[in-house]
């Protein structure tokens, strides 16, 4: 019996590791290995992977609170390397406290 893939678990796990590794870029394989996929099932399941981050546009609000960077998850097909890509970066207007 074969154990159903919940995608948007290891989703949300391949974007970690990415964003985990930013500035730098991390080996195809190294993520096929970290989400617990063979080589086989990873040839089927990359391209969707692939598709959701071309698909899928994330944001972070940066600690002072002042930058939104609006940000994908990028696969180079020629190197076989997952990074991070950096579409924008926002100034976010921060109201003041008034005493």
């Amino acid at each position: 019996m074969t154990r159903k893939l919940d995608f948007n678990w290891k989703w949300t796990r391949l974007k970690n590791l990415v964003v985990k590794n930013y500035p730098g870029r991390i080996p195809d394989v190294r993520v096929m290995e970290e989400l617990g996929f063979t080589p086989p099932s990873w040839k089927n399941w990359k391209p969707k992977f692939i598709e959701k981050a071309d698909l899928d546009q994330m944001k972070y609000l940066n600690d002072d609170k002042t930058k939104m960077t609006y940000y994908r998850i990028s696969y180079d097909k020629k190197e076989r390397m997952w990074s991070v890509r950096i579409d924008d970066v926002i100034e976010v207007e921060v109201e003041l406290e008034q005493s």
